[in-house]
């Protein structure tokens, strides 16, 4: 079984899954590995050299 948590959220956040991990982790649940994620940067070409 695979469970897959969003817990990219700072704690505090409206978003934390503190809780809801910690829940998950009493029923028997363990992290084996974390997915990143990032943003690609747009890349705005230069005009040509003259």
């Amino acid at each position: 079984m695979i469970l897959f948590v969003d817990d990219d959220a700072p704690p505090g956040d409206d978003r934390d899954r503190t809780a809801a991990k910690s829940l998950y982790e009493s029923a028997g649940f363990r992290e084996v590995d974390r997915l990143h994620s990032f943003s690609r940067l747009t890349v705005v070409p230069r005009p040509p050299v003259l």
